[in-house]
């Protein structure tokens, strides 16, 4: 877990989300003395998942909080990639969501979305059926942003609506009107 500098003062936060969840709004804003963290993270070697994430930075995190990560992969070849490479896999425009796959599953191609509930339930959209029909993914903007130690990181903005299932269960909440602002890194 990387963490990125949040919190600049100016009214408007560097990193949160928000999104109606079965029916209930949430939100959770990253500042400079909450407890909450944008953070980045990487998964593979040279095909790889890239993710950001909204967490509590001392687990466990607080009753009645929530947490949220979006992974986006498989990008290819990252070991060569450049930096301008990097961010065309974050290139605005919608994204599909990985579609489980029985045999190769999970195949890491397209979208995840992992929620953690007030109660430390964890959600994601490729629990149970994993179905996503209906569901949308975009990503709105994308800013270059360096960390004090000269790591490359987007701060991107995407807004999605998708179907999150709870782990061990199978059952399901709808996700609406969600928008996440978060740091993907080259790290």
């Amino acid at each position: 877990m990387v963490t990125v500098t949040s919190g600049s003062g100016s009214g408007t936060p560097d990193a949160y989300y928000k999104a109606n969840i079965g029916g209930i709004d949430y939100v959770q804003i990253v500042t400079d003395n909450n407890g909450f963290i944008a953070g980045s993270g990487l998964g593979g070697t040279d095909d790889v998942i890239i993710s950001a994430s909204i967490d509590y930075e001392y687990p466990p995190a607080p009753p009645n909080t929530t947490q949220i990560g979006i992974d986006k992969g498989l990008m290819h070849n990252y070991t060569s990639a450049t930096d301008a490479d990097f961010k065309a896999f974050f290139a605005p425009g919608a994204y599909p969501y990985e579609i489980p796959n029985s045999i190769t599953y999970p195949t890491g191609e397209g979208i995840t979305i992992n929620w953690t509930d007030g109660n430390g339930n964890n959600w994601n959209t490729n629990f149970g059926s994993g179905d996503q029909t209906g569901s949308t993914f975009t990503i709105i903007s994308v800013e270059d942003v360096y960390d004090l130690t000269g790591t490359y990181y987007l701060k991107v903005k995407v807004q999605f609506k998708c179907k999150l299932y709870k782990e061990n269960t199978g059952e399901m909440k709808q996700l609406i009107n969600g928008e996440f602002v978060g740091y993907f890194g080259k790290i």
